[in-house]
């Protein structure tokens, strides 16, 4: 099922990898994303990174994932901004999302203060959990006004 997503697909979609990788493919399937930069730390990559190439094979939607693995939190943190500014030099600001979704609150803040640009929509994907687990009908995006263009 895909959350309903009101605007024109996104050319770029920046998230963190997290426990939920399906969260992810949710939001590259219902955004319509066409490439996708995964941060992750390498607890996550080893365990998730795998599960979400799984989901993306098997999507018929395709999407370029770039998974963009770091040491540590620490790490992830400290190069966030550049990565995240290399990764989307080419990209119209209007057609990038970037999902607060998954990832610690450090992390979010973070790719909020210093990855968003301009023109960069803040997207987040509600959804309700039962044992874990996300309640299928249950997602809807939420847009956040961009403190950038503040």
């Amino acid at each position: 099922m895909k959350a309903q997503w009101t605007r024109p697909p996104l050319a770029c979609l920046v998230t963190i990898l997290s426990d939920n990788p399906e969260l992810i493919h949710l939001a590259i399937e219902s955004t319509g994303a066409e490439s996708c930069l995964v941060l992750a730390t390498q607890d996550k990559a080893e365990r998730c990174l795998p599960i979400l190439q799984t989901l993306r094979r098997e999507s018929t939607h395709i999407c370029h994932l770039v998974p963009r693995v770091f040491s540590d939190t620490d790490d992830l943190l400290s190069q966030l901004r550049d990565c995240v500014h290399e990764f989307l030099e080419s990209s119209e600001p209007e057609r990038v999302g970037l999902d607060l979704t998954p990832g610690t609150k450090e992390m979010t803040l973070t790719l909020v203060l210093e990855g968003a640009q301009p023109g960069n929509q803040l997207i987040y994907l509600r959804h309700r959990l039962e044992q874990g687990l996300v309640v299928p009908f249950s997602e809807s995006w939420r847009l956040f006004p961009n403190p950038k263009l503040v």
